[in-house]
C-alpha cells in the first residue's frame, strides 16, 4: 500500500504542478522518482522531493538519508506533500495513471516515456484487476509545499559528525510549518 500511495502522490504532483509548469515531455524527463533518483523531480531551477501522506495517520516525512535534503548549488529544493484520505469511494492507482495519460495527450514519444516510467515505478497494466479488487482507494485532499532551506528541520552530511551516518530518519510535519511555501515553483 505504501508504494501505491507514494506513486499516486508523485502522479498528482506530475499532473497538477510539473506538467502545467514545463509541459508534458519535459515534465516526464524531469521525473526521476521511478528510477530512484535522489529527488523525485529535477527541474531547471528546483528539485522536488515528494512525500505523500494519509491525513488520518499523523503526517511524518520519511527521509532517505542525510543527502536527500542537502542544499543544491544554485537551485531550490522543495518538499511537496500530497495529502490523501483513505476512502471506499476513492480512486485507485489505475485511475491516477489514466488521468495523467489523458493529460499527456496523443504525443507518442511522451506516452512511451510515461509507460516506461510507470513501469519502472512498479505499475503494470496487467495487474489492473489486482488494483481494482485489493488496491488502496484514496481521495486526494490537498498539497502542502515546503521550501527546504536553513529553517527546515533536516539532517545533512556532517551534522552528526564524521563517524555517524544516518541512512533513514523521519520529520514530523508540524515542525515544517515555518517553511511552508505558498508561491509558484518555477
Amino acid at each position: 500500500p505504501e508504494a501505491q500511495i507514494g506513486l499516486m502522490g508523485e502522479l498528482v504532483v506530475l499532473q497538477d504542478l510539473v506538467i502545467p509548469a514545463i509541459g508534458a515531455h519535459l515534465a516526464l524527463e524531469s521525473w526521476h522518482g521511478p528510477v530512484r533518483g535522489l529527488h523525485d523531480f529535477v527541474l531547471p531551477v528546483a528539485h522536488l522531493e515528494v512525500k505523500t501522506t494519509l491525513a488520518d495517520l499523523g503526517r511524518k516525512f520519511y527521509i532517505s538519508g542525510e543527502n536527500q535534503l542537502e542544499n543544491i548549488p544554485d537551485k531550490y529544493l522543495y518538499l511537496v506533500n500530497p495529502v490523501f484520505e483513505a476512502s471506499e469511494n476513492g480512486l485507485i492507482l489505475c485511475d491516477y495513471i489514466a488521468s495523467v495519460k489523458r493529460t499527456i495527450g496523443n504525443n507518442v514519444s511522451s506516452l512511451r516515456l510515461y509507460e516506461n516510467l510507470v513501469g519502472k515505478a512498479g505499475y503494470h497494466a496487467i495487474d489492473e484487476d489486482y488494483y481494482s479488487e485489493t488496491g488502496v482507494r484514496v481521495t486526494y485532499l490537498k498539497r502542502n509545499t515546503y521550501l527546504v532551506d536553513e529553517n527546515f528541520p533536516r539532517l545533512t552530511p556532517g551534522m552528526c559528525g564524521g563517524s555517524i551516518n544516518v541512512s533513514k530518519y523521519s520529520i514530523d510535519a508540524e515542525g515544517c510549518e515555518g517553511s511552508r511555501f505558498e508561491g509558484k515553483i518555477q
